[in-house]
């Protein structure tokens, strides 16, 4: 059988391909997988404002079209990119199991995020990160900052900035998390829906496909990301939103699930946490995200 799986061209969206790849010759060694790389809107505009054009979307949507138009018969994503809703006739049939999901503080003197000097610029293009900064540290100043993960590294090392936040999952799929960087858990800095979290689409027409990827699906991490999302879904959320969901297991049986929201102005960010059994996730996540929006919108 033969696999065509699309991805974009990066170098950690062919190395998250290449996982994806590994973990489908272990359920069936014959099979021939090809990996097509596809250049997308999101990367053909890499000094873009992304809110302005469309967001996170751009950077699956010729992959989407190609999927659709049978050109590939899946799609390789990072979780974190999915925007609420998908195209008609597309689904997410697998997720692989979630690596560290926490974002890393990366500064170009080695201070920690809560030690770096008053007045310090940070470079990130995330409403989530941007958001969540400035109400621990007010005194920093956020400028737009895009790139791949190298570039970014590169740009805090020439002092362009004091420095960054990136996801933990990706500097490590890539060998660049280095012991200095600073993880910051989750209590000081909520990740993004489906972060550190590798999904794979097809096309809803596709059972043998479906059948195939049903063998690489994590359950566990399945499970959470249904909380996740369903917290996304109901408030939604789009890359101009700031909010941050993640769910992890209590015990064999129970989630809890984190979420925060800020207003449109930013004046106000709610932060919520509710745990329940993780069959239930999808309804966790509906249930702390109409409780968010009602203080939020002060219903």
């Amino acid at each position: 059988m033969k696999i065509r799986i699309g991805t974009r061209g990066s170098k950690l969206a062919l190395v998250q391909a290449e996982i994806v790849k590994k973990e489908l010759l272990l359920y069936d060694s014959s099979m021939e997988i090809q990996i097509v790389p596809i250049k997308t809107t999101g990367d053909n505009n890499k000094f873009a404002d992304l809110t302005k054009l469309g967001g996170k979307a751009l950077f699956l949507k010729e992959i989407e079209e190609e999927l659709l138009a049978k050109n590939i018969d899946i799609a390789v994503h990072s979780m974190k990119d999915i925007p609420a809703i998908i195209p008609n006739g597309l689904k997410i049939a697998a997720v692989l199991e979630r690596a560290d999901s926490r974002d890393v503080f990366i500064s170009n003197n080695g201070k920690s995020f809560l030690d770096l000097e008053e007045g310090s610029v940070i470079g990130t293009s995330s409403p989530r990160r941007a958001v969540q900064i400035l109400k621990l540290r007010p005194d920093f100043k956020i400028i737009p900052f895009r790139g791949n993960v190298d570039s970014r590294l590169k740009k805090v090392q020439d002092k362009e900035v004091d420095a960054t936040m990136l996801a933990l999952a990706g500097l490590e799929r890539l060998g660049l998390y280095e012991q200095g960087y600073q993880i910051l858990d989750s209590h000081i800095m909520i990740p993004a829906v489906g972060q550190g979290v590798i999904c794979i689409e097809c096309r809803e027409e596709d059972q043998d496909m479906l059948e195939i990827l049903a063998t690489i699906n994590h359950s566990p991490t399945e499970i959470l990301i249904k909380a996740e999302r369903a917290f996304l879904e109901t408030t939604e959320g789009n890359c101009k939103t700031s909010m941050g969901a993640c769910a992890e297991f209590i015990d064999s049986e129970n989630i809890q699930l984190k979420a925060f929201l800020a207003s449109e102005d930013h004046s106000k960010i709610v932060i919520k946490t509710e745990k329940g059994l993780g069959i239930n996730a999808y309804k966790i996540g509906q249930n702390i995200a109409n409780s968010i929006l009602k203080e939020i919108l002060k219903i």
